[in-house]
């Protein structure tokens, strides 16, 4: 897994904690941990923990990281705040192999980020993630240049 992949990956993972990490980030290590997990009570934390424990000290102690994670954590859906996120993720898991090995295994054995789509109806089109082409659905259609 490319690391450009796997800091997309990682923020999808912890953004929706973000903002009780960075509200519990007053208190220490594990304990704002527990706390983010009396605060959301989710099943997925179970996942997001292992993760968080493991990159959220590097966050914390580079201000250009902690900025951005504060920025996701303001507005989880934001995809530029989000972008800048993995930029730092990027940098930070390019200084440090064995944190990049250990987040992979952490993506790995969490199954990476899962998305569910229901889809109904014909003529649906689902996309992953990004699609930069054109998508065409109906009958008797024809695309011209």
């Amino acid at each position: 897994m490319e690391l450009t992949q796997l800091a997309p990956m990682v923020v999808a993972m912890i953004a929706p904690y973000l903002p009780h990490l960075v509200e519990a980030a007053k208190m220490v290590g594990e304990k704002a941990l527990e706390k983010v997990g009396e605060s959301v009570g989710e099943e997925g934390f179970k996942q997001a923990k292992p993760l968080l424990a493991r990159i959220w000290p590097k966050i914390a102690a580079k201000p250009a990281a902690l900025e951005a994670a504060e920025d996701v954590a303001k507005s989880p859906d934001n995809k530029s705040y989000q972008t800048v996120l993995e930029v730092q993720l990027e940098k930070i898991l390019a200084a440090d192999r064995s944190l990049l090995d250990e987040v992979k295994k952490i993506i790995e054995a969490a199954g990476g980020v899962k998305t569910n789509i229901n889809v109904t109806g014909d003529r649906n089109v689902v996309i992953g993630r990004d699609n930069s082409g054109v998508i065409i659905t109906g009958d008797s259609n024809k695309v011209e240049k």
